[in-house]
């Protein structure tokens, strides 16, 4: 059987090829969130086309980017652990990360707001009570690098039951817990899109805190507020100088 010669195809042909073999929908989280044990990256469960990641090194350098810049990634972070959580998989603070991993444009994190937090008697935070997040800096080591390529960045902040007892009565401290836990974010360049919500857990509503009860907007406002803050920031950050 003759085989077709790929390679002599034109470049932007190839490319357009390559967009029926990467993957089209938003790479979430946990793999266990899909039904397939093959990884379907793709609309309607279609799976993406692995292989041609292992035909040669000039096929693999084009698709490259390609397959990680062409969708959104959603990545986790824990409080407790120092691991950025892509693909279900754990990466640690100064671990060597896939090269695809520079070629990420669109990131959603979500992260929980600090199951440890303290409040002292003056209403702030007590900074000495809280333990690092040490994860947000392993995210901000990997993506503050030249060599990334990362535009978009969507943070979501989840309030559990905990962390919310505590700080209803110091509403005004929220941005300051917000800023603390985000503040290594700061580092990274070149972003065009940020956003910063809050989310709260819906166990909340068997508190008595549902939707539109004064302490979660006053919460959600506060964190709307210090996203727009720190969306200057970085986007002056992104701003060459001359």
């Amino acid at each position: 059987m003759a085989t077709f010669p790929f390679i002599l195809l034109p470049a932007e042909i190839r490319l357009q090829i390559y967009n029926y073999l990467r993957p089209n929908i938003m790479v979430p989280f946990w793999l266990d969130q899909l039904t397939s044990q093959r990884p379907a990256f793709r609309a309607h469960m279609e799976l993406c086309n692995l292989a041609v990641l292992r035909t040669c090194r000039l096929i693999y350098d084009e698709i490259l980017p390609e397959w990680y810049g062409c969708v959104t990634y959603q990545t986790d972070i824990f409080e407790d652990e120092p691991d950025l959580h892509v693909l279900g998989v754990p990466w640690a603070l100064g671990q060597h990360v896939p090269k695809g991993f520079r070629h990420i444009k669109s990131i959603n994190l979500c992260l929980e707001f600090p199951l440890t937090l303290r409040l002292d008697k003056t209403d702030l935070i007590n900074e000495d009570f809280l333990v690092p997040y040490i994860g947000i800096g392993t995210f901000a080591e990997i993506f503050s690098s030249p060599k990334t390529k990362l535009e978009t960045l969507h943070v979501t902040s989840s309030i559990r039951d905990s962390p919310f007892d505590r700080l209803r009565g110091h509403p005004d401290a929220v941005k300051t817990v917000v800023r603390w836990m985000l503040r290594p974010l700061l580092a990274i360049r070149r972003l065009f899109e940020f956003k910063l919500e809050g989310e709260f857990w819906p166990r909340l509503t068997s508190m008595g805190y549902g939707p539109g009860h004064p302490f979660i907007e006053s919460f959600l406002e506060a964190i709307r507020e210090y996203g727009v803050d720190m969306a200057s920031e970085l986007y002056s950050n992104s701003i060459p100088s001359t």
